[in-house]
C-alpha cells in the first residue's frame, strides 16, 4: 500500500514539474545574443565572461581638410561584398566649440572592415571641388544611421534608409527626421517627417529592421519625465558640499523649459561656457604641466 500511494505521489509530482517547466524558445535559425541565461534551461560549468578589447591598428584617420576636428557617430553596414561606413566629421578649431563650425556626413568602404577607402564622391563642393568624400553637409541635422533596407532590391528608389537629429538652434527644438536613398549617397526627406518629436536625441539615435517584428525600430536615449531637475538643484543650496551660485540658475532654466535636455543648450550656461572656455582649457593645459591631477575639469571640458 505504502508503495502504491508513493508511486501516485511521484506521478503526480512528475506531472506537476512537466506542467510548470516553461515551453522551449523556437529559435528557428537565428543567431542568438548569449547575453544572459534566459534561453539556457541548464548550464554546467560554463560562464559568462567579458573579453577586455585589444587595440590594434586606426581603421579612419582625420586626414582630410574637412575633417580637421573630430570625427564619431558611425553606421557601418555589410552591402554588395563591402563595408560601407557613413560617418560624421566637425570643421572648425579643435580647441572651442564656435557657431562657425560646420558639420558633414562622409563617406568610406572597406573589403575586409580593417583597410579603408575614402572615394571622391562629387556630390559636395568643399573649398571650391567637389573631389572629396561628402555624402551631406548639415546646418540643422546631425548623426546620421543608416541601414540597408531587406525587403528593397540593389537600385531600388528607397533601398537605403537614414534617420538624423534635426536641431533648430533658435527654439532648441530637437526632432528624428528620415530619409531614402537608391544608392546612399543621394538623399531625400521622406512626407512622413518628423518621425519623433518628444526627445531628448542628443545621442546617436540608431535606425534597425527588426526581422522578428518585420518592423522599423529606433533606439535613443529615454529620460524620465516625471523628475524635477529644477527642484533637485535647489536642494543643496542648505548643504555643505556644494554651494553655488549657479544652481539658482540651474532652477530657472529648467523653469523655462521643463524638456530641457542639457543645460549647455540653456541660453545662459551656453553663453558662459563660450564666454570662458578658453580660460578653462588653459587651465586644465597648465595643471597637467605641473603634475595636477584635474580629473573633473578635464573630463567635463572633453564633455
Amino acid at each position: 500500500m505504502t508503495s502504491i500511494c508513493a508511486w501516485i505521489i511521484w506521478l503526480a509530482a512528475s506531472a506537476l514539474l512537466r506542467a510548470m517547466a516553461p515551453e522551449p524558445v523556437d529559435v528557428g535559425d537565428r543567431r542568438q545574443l548569449l547575453l544572459d541565461g534566459a534561453l539556457f534551461e541548464r548550464a554546467d560549468r560554463v560562464s559568462f565572461r567579458v573579453h577586455a578589447p585589444e587595440p590594434r591598428e586606426v581603421a579612419v584617420r582625420c586626414d582630410r581638410p574637412w575633417e580637421r576636428k573630430v570625427l564619431h557617430y558611425s553606421s557601418v553596414v555589410y552591402d554588395q561584398g563591402r563595408y560601407r561606413m557613413w560617418y560624421r566629421v566637425d570643421e572648425g578649431d579643435p580647441r572651442v566649440d564656435a557657431p562657425t563650425d560646420r558639420t558633414w556626413t562622409c563617406y568610406a568602404e572597406s573589403r575586409d572592415g580593417i583597410a579603408w577607402e575614402k572615394p571622391d564622391l562629387g556630390l559636395v563642393s568643399h573649398g571650391g571641388s567637389t573631389r572629396n568624400n561628402i555624402v551631406l553637409e548639415h546646418e540643422n541635422y546631425w548623426n546620421a544611421s543608416i541601414l540597408v533596407d531587406p525587403s528593397q532590391p540593389a537600385g531600388a528608389a528607397e533601398r537605403y534608409k537614414m534617420i538624423q537629429l534635426y536641431y533648430n538652434r533658435e527654439d532648441k527644438r530637437e526632432q528624428i527626421h528620415g530619409f531614402v536613398s537608391p544608392d546612399g549617397f543621394r538623399w531625400r526627406p521622406v512626407d512622413s517627417n518628423p518621425f519623433l518629436s518628444d526627445g531628448p536625441f542628443d545621442s546617436h539615435n540608431t535606425l534597425l529592421w527588426d526581422d522578428a517584428r518585420r518592423r522599423y525600430v529606433i533606439y535613443m536615449r529615454g529620460v524620465d519625465r516625471s523628475t524635477n531637475f529644477g527642484a533637485i538643484a535647489l536642494m543643496w543650496r542648505g548643504g555643505c558640499i556644494i554651494r553655488s551660485r549657479f544652481l539658482g540658475k540651474i532652477k530657472e532654466a529648467y523653469d523655462k523649459n521643463p524638456r530641457l535636455t542639457n543645460l549647455l543648450v540653456d541660453a545662459f550656461f551656453s553663453k558662459l561656457l563660450n564666454d570662458y572656455q578658453s580660460s578653462w582649457r588653459r587651465a586644465v593645459v597648465r595643471a597637467i604641466e605641473a603634475g595636477v591631477p584635474t580629473p573633473a575639469f578635464s573630463t567635463a571640458l572633453s564633455f
